[in-house]
């Protein structure tokens, strides 16, 4: 067996795409998934030099960021976020599930975080003396492609937004609690920081804020407990596990309400 193996550092481009085609080969058949697709934006100059790119792939429910890249000469204007976004748009236009990315702890990883990203994973040691770090944004789909939390009603529209004094709270209550998926958040963002949680099935999402520095007295109570809701088109009530939910649940976190009940104020 060792007679076979020959060393070969410099595989071409052409080559390595030739065998990317034969592991693609495998898994398409694997998954009976055959909707492998190239994911891409560029900025160019005005000499038409590129000067920025997002680049990956979707497949089978989900997408890749591979590479991402900035000319030093235009970093810190907002390109990065601009082709991130972008490409997140796409993938979720495709119906993608998830979108993943690694980056390196002197690369960007915060620049995912602030998008709303996830870290899941931190390998230490990968390079030496640094990490690799990889991050996975969840995005809202098609209710047929999600299933809701076992026990919790559909909802065909909800828009819900509020400042809370509780945000940890909250984002245990829905996330943790209700297995709602966290598509976003924000720290410091004039003056408060926020967290955003998806709606399988819907193109709203519900949007929690609380400020970093407390105004002076009745202001800042009216701040913290002030709630703003628009509901529409609930298709069930919600299941007996309500009953048994602490009050503060629906006063302080803005549950969704069934139809032909008062909304809280």
């Amino acid at each position: 067996m060792a007679d076979l193996i020959q060393p070969r550092h410099d595989l071409s481009p052409s080559e390595i795409d030739a065998i990317e085609d034969r592991l693609y080969h495998y898994n398409r058949r694997a998954l009976a998934r055959d909707d492998f697709h190239g994911l891409g934006f560029v900025i160019h100059d005005e000499a038409g030099r590129m000067i920025g790119v997002a680049a990956g792939y979707s497949w089978a429910g989900t997408a890749e960021l591979k590479q991402m890249w900035i000319d030093e000469a235009y970093r810190g204007r907002g390109y990065g976020r601009a082709l991130l976004d972008a490409f997140v748009s796409e993938a979720a236009r495709r119906g993608v599930r998830r979108v993943w990315v690694a980056s390196y702890d002197f690369q960007a990883p915060g620049l995912y975080e602030k998008a709303g990203f996830r870290r899941v994973a931190e390998f230490a040691g990968w390079p030496e003396g640094h990490a690799n770090v990889v991050l996975c944004k969840t995005l809202i789909v098609s209710a047929d492609a999600v299933e809701w939390p076992r026990g919790l009603s559909a909802i065909a529209a909800i828009r819900v937004g509020r400042p809370t004094g509780r945000l940890e709270a909250v984002k245990r209550f829905y996330v943790e609690g209700l297995g709602l998926p966290m598509i976003g958040g924000f720290e410091d963002h004039a003056g408060f920081n926020g967290i955003i949680i998806g709606l399988p099935g819907t193109a709203y999402h519900l949007e929690f804020t609380q400020r970093l520095t407390p105004g002076p007295g009745r202001a800042r109570r009216r701040a913290t407990t002030t709630i703003s809701c628009s509901i529409s088109g609930i298709r069930q009530p919600l299941p007996s596990w309500r009953r048994n939910l602490p009050p503060w649940a629906f006063r302080q976190c803005g549950h969704p309400i069934p139809i032909g009940m008062p909304m809280v104020r």
